[in-house]
């Protein structure tokens, strides 16, 4: 990074990563993030979920909003096994609402022959120290539904801009989310590393 002269996260680095991950998850667009955290409140940006809109999760995640109409279910891959997606799909289309992956610990699996995380509507990655693919910190959006790519280039755009006003969210999540993935950038050799033994296992 140092010597390429590119002081910011979405350099070459960071773009290969998500190259990566796009290859290892079988589509999708992937756009690195500051965390896998920081990923999810993406989702809910991309969703437009906001105060009185309940989103389901297992009780064992951490805690949801109550009350309100339900517009998204968020299953959690845990150690590389994926959640019964396909029944978790079928009744979310019934039912009309959107399917959010938290993929912070299922990287690498599989469900079905098809990788975890590309299974939602989008999904969350992180590379948090205790994941299977670590640099430390970081994580990715993974937008499977096409229709929400465009849009979520333009949010990124708008955050990573840092202008004022258009931060679309509190500034406080704005600030957090500004500090787009420089991690990506010092730190990748980790990320590429294990998206490449994973690969290679598959």
């Amino acid at each position: 990074m140092l010597a390429s002269g590119h002081g910011g996260g979405d350099g070459p680095s960071g773009r290969r990563c998500e190259a990566m991950l796009e290859a290892l998850l079988g589509g999708g667009r992937v756009l690195l993030t500051t965390s896998g955290s920081h990923a999810l409140e993406l989702c809910a940006l991309l969703l437009d979920l906001g105060p009185g809109d309940e989103v389901l999760v297992p009780a064992s995640s951490f805690p949801s909003t109550a009350g309100g109409r339900t517009r998204a279910v968020v299953p959690v891959h845990y150690g590389g096994v994926g959640c019964e997606m396909e029944a978790i799909a079928a009744t979310a289309a019934r039912r009309g609402l959107a399917v959010v992956e938290d993929n912070a610990l299922g990287l690498g699996g599989s469900r079905h022959g098809r990788a975890l995380g590309s299974l939602g509507a989008l999904a969350a990655l992180s590379f948090h120290e205790t994941r299977a693919a670590s640099c430390g910190v970081g994580g990715a959006l993974v937008v499977n539904d096409s229709a929400l790519v465009a849009r979520a280039a333009v949010l990124l755009a708008q955050l990573a801009a840092g202008r004022p006003g258009d931060c679309p969210v509190a500034e406080s999540v704005c600030d957090r989310l500004l500090r787009l993935p420089l991690h990506a950038e010092l730190g990748d050799a980790g990320v590429e590393r294990v998206v490449e033994a994973l690969t290679a296992a598959w």
